[in-house]
């Protein structure tokens, strides 16, 4: 029901008391516009998050050898721990759970096919990867075990390797070189965001 006195009452105080009117106001807003603020600020963080790690599988662990911090047995602090094939076969014995599991290592190098050359990060990686990484392979095909098992020096490049060292042309079946090791391309990978640069 309207009452007129109540909102009579009401205006009589506002205007009797103005800074305070103005302070809760400003107060009121200045809460809802902070809000506002964060929590767009924490969705723009989830969703950057999600859009990252959206192209790798999400029950992955990755596990890299580092320095140790602490003295053990004897052995001195600060050592590079060393992983090896072996630590491979020791993962799949002692975490059956483990359903894919895939060694990798990264290294530098300079690339290069006839007079074009580049810098790119090389990562040697098992045919497994592929199913943990987040690879889209556009053209040719992936790396697979008869690579592995033959120890046959191919590679698959980025989009942005193909432009830069065979423009024009498509690389598939070409030798490029890499570290003073020619390498067959077999396969051009799609670059996605979060996804590993092979």
């Amino acid at each position: 029901m309207f009452d007129l006195d109540n909102w009579n009452e009401i205006f009589s105080t506002i205007k009797k008391n103005k800074m305070r009117t103005f302070l809760t106001g400003f107060s009121i807003s200045w809460g809802i516009f902070m809000f506002c603020i964060l929590l767009s600020a924490g969705n723009g963080l989830r969703n950057g998050m999600v859009q990252d790690f959206g192209s790798r599988a999400v029950n992955s662990v990755q596990y890299v050898g580092r320095t140790t911090s602490m003295t053990h047995q004897g052995l001195p602090a600060n050592r590079l721990i060393r992983l090896s094939n072996n630590d491979i076969e020791f993962v799949r014995t002692q975490i059956p759970e483990a359903d894919i599991i895939s060694p990798r290592i990264a290294t530098n190098l300079a690339v290069n096919y006839g007079a074009r050359n580049t810098n790119s990060q090389f990562v040697g990686i098992s045919p497994d990867f592929q199913h943990i990484g987040g690879i889209t392979i556009r053209q040719g095909r992936y790396i697979n075990g008869i690579d592995l098992r033959d120890r046959r020096k191919v590679a698959v490049i980025n989009q942005r390797m193909a432009e830069v060292l065979f423009p024009n042309q498509n690389p598939l079946g070409k030798i490029m070189i890499a570290g003073g090791l020619g390498f067959t391309v077999v396969g051009i990978f799609e670059e996605q965001l979060g996804g590993s640069k092979k």
